[in-house]
């Protein structure tokens, strides 16, 4: 495999006093805190001007010299940078501290760079990196025959930090990172792709780590992965989302290296063992040394097969010897960056699917406290398998039998029909006989024992209903919900619905989650979905399933929610103080208007200049300009789009006033008097 060179740490540093305020397009005060650096080209290593640099929703540009400095808040940020003729590049995982200036530099990839300028970009971003580890590469040459035991990308990965920390990524996330540490970005898309799709499968195969609690580390061992990453790979990884190489129907080990002579080498060959999908193949890859182990995928030989046209799954296909390219359902979400209602509109890109399903992040933990559980009928444990990392467990012949029960929910709209997923393991799926019975209930009261339970859905659960030991898996239950019955009345009762689990202590049963979507329906462009009655963010899981409804690809998408509108705070003689704390005020909205009889008419609406950002949340004062006379009303929206009108202000006298009305006032007699007056005066 190859990797990415990083060449920058984030350290904070004293800004050099040759690149003032008057440098750059935006002035920071003294005491302030943000991002600074230095935009070349990867080639010739001259400044880049004009490069748009954005840190959240600040932006600048930069100078001639190629400099930028952009103030921001304390806090881990991603600095992204944009130059027209340039691949757009990102700097994530850049730690701020307060009252400090950290330096992040960027080198920029040019878009076509000619055979010159990429053997630079190349010798720069590419190396040798990956001999197979040891571990994986004794079992395939004790076992002779090795395939993977699994079937399905997780959705999440835990990475082993060089600071020996671990941090849980989403997949895709991780993905962005690791793509560019393998393929220069300027490569044709289809290699960039299968190299996504390779570092996916690889990634999914991988437990490296697991002494400390991780399944992959950021270096050769495993994956490089670097907090650098490019629009290109990041489109491929978007565009391959969910996709993965499957042999016998289960995951390869998707080695890849960087290139071979003319043809790759078998796994026996090189490390003793056979795996069947690693076999020689003819390779156009233009080089006459082998670079790298030799075994699957050779990259320079999938850059060349992509510009004969072949795509991506004809590459991997063509390494691979009899895989599978798995279309796993998949799907990109995009929403509005603030709404200013609960009815959203997700619109979807890159399905491959039937159906898609939602659900307003209708989510009961395990262990939570709002799912209750008998008194020794289990414990809390920490499980690198759950997907927050916890789970409830009942030991069987060690725990008592008993309910799992809860949470008494009242958050599902009625008049709809829903599907609940608990998601469950067992340490021997071989038990032939029950370990479990799984309900879907409406309590009508406090003592679910003495009241009458309205069951919705029911479900036993035997050892042998799992496909795997060990292994987490879905059940789902039905819940018509469709014509309610009339619970949740009465905020004093604990009715509401149950998600319930009988445990009979039979067989060891994991409880991770339980999760409530309502029921699916056909893809297509957009879907307007109602969130929660309230303000600020929210989650919204987005569910892809394939035509025969057996497997599926999660995407959560935050959306935000404002649906007040801006407050005015305080009037002075000529302003008026007005903030919005949530979506923040567009300041590029405010205008105002005045009237000279007193209110009944007013002129037309006009800009008011102000120098606060759009999306500014703390208060912000509008002040009535010099050529407003009589009385004033300002008016301004925030980036949700509400709407607010300030109170009428009487003026006090302009310091410099007017001569002549505006000729968008009116001219009303209360205007034109005193212009007479004080014409008669002279």
């Amino acid at each position: 495999m190859m990797t990415r060179r990083r060449y920058l740490l984030l350290v904070p540093f004293l800004f050099i006093l040759s690149l003032g305020p008057a440098s750059f397009r935006r002035s920071i005060s003294a005491d302030s805190e943000g991002f600074a650096g230095t935009v070349v080209d990867m080639v010739t290593e001259s400044p880049i001007p004009d490069a748009e640099v954005r840190v959240d929703g600040e932006a600048t540009v930069t100078d001639a010299g190629g400099r930028y400095r952009l103030s921001a808040a304390p806090g881990v940020h991603e600095v992204r940078v944009r130059a027209a003729g340039y691949i757009g590049v990102t700097r994530g995982w850049c730690t701020l501290e307060k009252g400090k200036w950290a330096e992040v530099d960027f080198e920029m990839v040019p878009r076509h760079p000619d055979k010159v300028a990429a053997a630079i970009i190349d010798e720069k971003m590419m190396q040798v990196s990956q001999a197979p580890p040891p571990d994986l590469t004794n079992a395939i040459s004790e076992k002779g025959y090795a395939l993977s035991s699994v079937e399905q990308v997780p959705e999440t990965i835990r990475v082993l930090m060089p600071d020996d920390s671990v941090v849980v990524m989403r997949m895709e996330e991780y993905l962005r990172g690791v793509v560019p540490a393998e393929m220069s970005p300027y490569w044709p898309p289809e290699a960039l792709r299968a190299q996504a799709v390779a570092a996916r499968t690889y990634a999914a195969t991988r437990h490296a780590h697991e002494d400390k609690g991780a399944d992959v580390c950021t270096t050769s061992h495993c994956q490089v992965w670097g907090p650098t990453h490019y629009e290109t790979t990041d489109q491929a990884v978007e565009e391959t989302h969910g996709v993965s190489a499957t042999f016998d129907g289960r995951l390869i080990y998707a080695f890849f290296f960087a290139h071979c002579n003319g043809h790759t080498r078998s796994s026996k060959e090189v490390w003793g063992g056979d795996l069947p999908y690693c076999q020689p193949v003819e390779c156009p890859c233009g080089h006459s040394e082998l670079y790298g182990h030799g075994v699957g995928m050779c990259q320079w030989g999938a850059r060349a097969l992509a510009e004969e046209g072949y795509t991506y799954k004809d590459i991997l296909k063509h390494y691979y010897t009899g895989v599978t390219v798995d279309d796993m359902p998949r799907g990109s979400v995009s929403v509005p960056e603030w709404n200013r209602s609960t009815a959203i509109t997700l619109t979807f890109s890159h399905v491959v699917g039937a159906a898609v399903q939602l659900s307003n992040d209708w989510v009961w933990e395990g262990e939570d406290e709002e799912l209750y559980h008998w008194v020794g009928t289990g414990r809390v444990v920490s499980d690198t398998q759950a997907l927050n990392g916890w789970a409830w467990f009942g030991e069987g012949g060690v725990d008592s039998p008993g309910a799992w029960y809860g949470p008494y929910a009242c958050d599902l709209p009625d008049g709809q029909d829903y599907d609940v997923y608990f998601r469950l393991k067992t340490s021997d799926n071989t038990l032939a006989e029950g370990i479990a019975t799984l309900d879907v209930v409406d309590n009508l009261g406090e003592d679910y024992l003495v009241e009458g339970d309205r069951c919705y859905d029911e479900r036993p659960l035997m050892g042998t209903d799992f496909a795997q030991s060990g292994r987490y898996e879905e059940f789902r239950l039905a819940l018509n919900y469709g014509s309610v019955w009339p619970t949740c009345s009465d905020p004093d009762i604990k009715d509401g619905l149950e998600f319930r689990t009988w445990f009979n202590g039979k067989g060891d049963l994991y409880l991770d989650r339980v999760t409530v979507f309502q029921r699916p329906q056909p893809v297509s462009p957009s879907i307007v979905w109602n969130v929660r009655e309230e303000e600020g963010p929210q989650e919204v899981i987005v569910r892809f399933w394939d035509g025969d409804g057996d497997r599926y690809d999660q995407v959560v998408v935050t959306v935000n929610v404002d649906m007040s509108a801006p407050q005015w705070l305080s009037y002075g003689s000529r302003s008026a103080e007005v903030q919005d704390a949530l979506s923040g005020l567009d300041a590029e909205s405010a205008v105002w208007c005045d009237s000279c009889d007193g209110g009944v008419s007013w002129s037309e609406w006009r800009t008011l200049s102000l120098t606060a950002t759009v999306g500014i949340t703390e208060p912000l004062r509008l002040t009535a300009p010099p050529e407003a006379e009589g009385h004033v009303r300002f008016r301004i929206q925030d980036v949700a789009g509400n709407v607010s009108e300030s109170d009428p202000i009487a003026l006090a006298p302009s310091p410099t006033p007017s001569a002549t009305p505006s000729p968008t006032r009116p001219f009303t007699e209360e205007c034109l008097m005193p212009l007479i007056l004080k014409a008669a005066d002279e």
